[in-house]
């Protein structure tokens, strides 16, 4: 009778595998969790960078006002600003309505009857906590950053997730902070001490 040899892993051999699988996924999975919420965080600023950059665009175009605005219901027929709270969702909305009659754009910040809208915005994810000294940014015909009539228009906003203001080495901060100067051109603040600045002037902490 032939003798036939079992094929297999030795106990030792699977035992070797499985802390060199827990050291790899020791180290993996974490890298990717942060990878994964950097992401998410540069995607949610970026989006809303780009929706500045086009009211101010507009508002450059139109030789109009044009306002984004912090809206609970972006996608409603008849969306409205939500000037009370924090951005949640948001609108981009031609500014341009003339109700008192006088020929001259009113720039009231909020959406009247005729007023285009170019933009609507889904919230932040659930993740992401943002908080900002304004819940509008408007734009004069020549770009620069204008109040309206319910108060100042937003001047800083800071984004942050579970990971708080900490050091992420290469990306910087895992948290970010938007300033927009009176030139209505949006800046990014990546930095531990950018945060730090942020939540000095606008007050909370970091988530």
């Amino acid at each position: 009778m032939n003798n036939h040899k079992s094929k297999g892993f030795t106990l030792l051999e699977l035992m070797v595998t499985i802390v060199v699988v827990s050291i790899i996924l020791g180290i993996g999975v974490p890298s990717f969790v942060r990878t994964f919420q950097t992401s998410r965080m540069a995607g949610a600023t970026n989006d809303l960078i780009a929706s500045i950059h086009l009211a101010r665009s507009e508002a450059v175009k139109r030789r109009a006002p044009v306002t984004l605005c912090s809206s609970i219901d972006p996608f409603a027929a008849a969306p409205t600003c939500n000037l009370g709270g924090n951005f949640a969702g948001w609108i981009v909305f031609v500014d341009d309505a003339d109700l008192n009659g006088n020929g001259q754009p009113d720039g009231n910040i909020a959406i009247d009857p005729g007023e285009v809208v170019l933009k609507v915005h889904q919230p932040f994810p659930q993740q992401i906590t943002t908080r900002s000294n304004a819940a509008y940014a408007s734009f004069s015909s020549n770009g620069f950053r204008r109040d309206g009539p319910v108060g100042p228009s937003v001047t800083m906003m800071l984004f942050c997730d579970s990971r708080g203001n900490v050091d992420q080495g290469g990306s910087g901060s895992a948290a970010r902070m938007l300033m927009i100067p009176v030139t209505g051109r949006p800046q990014i603040g990546r930095v531990v001490a950018d945060i730090d600045f942020a939540m000095a002037q606008i007050g909370g902490t970091c988530p």
